[in-house]
């Protein structure tokens, strides 16, 4: 075999060498064409499923925010209702200490009223001391009475 065959058998080897290099380049660029996209398809479906995600968050905070707000304000009412209701007791309770110290003092009265009917039969000259006696201590109770109502 002379030196042009086999520079051509080598170059007909190099050649299949080639092919078969450039076959499997072009096969791994095919896997990495198919992969690419595979990887492209995951990223946007996993873009969109983040996306939805997101705008559930987002719709799950507005609505707890709408909560708190709503929260607040029904708080705020029962605070206004416990302070009028508060006050409403206040007035009650002070009307009743009143009616009680109003119940006192007519009860003193009629007491005095009549110790001083039986004491004014049997001694009529001490009658004038006996009034003022029960004058001042009606008195006195009715200056309890209006301390306490302006308490």
């Amino acid at each position: 075999m002379d030196l042009a065959d086999q520079i051509e058998t080598l170059h007909e080897q190099a050649r299949g060498v080639f092919a078969q290099e450039f076959a499997k380049l072009s096969e791994t660029r095919g896997t990495l064409t198919e992969v690419s996209t595979r990887v492209k398809a995951e990223a946007a479906r996993q873009g969109e499923a983040m996306e939805r995600e997101k705008k559930q968050i987002d719709d799950a905070l507005d609505s707890l925010n709408r909560q708190i707000e709503a929260n607040q304000e029904h708080q705020a009412h029962l605070s206004e209702e416990g302070a009028r209701v508060a006050r409403a007791v206040s007035r009650v309770v002070v009307a009743l200490q009143s009616q009680d110290i109003i119940a006192q003092i007519t009860q003193h009265l009629f007491e005095g009223i009549d110790r001083i009917r039986t004491l004014g039969r049997s001694d009529p000259s001490r009658l004038r001391t006996l009034v003022e006696m029960q004058r001042d201590r009606v008195s006195v109770r009715l200056n309890k009475c209006r301390a306490r109502a302006r308490l």
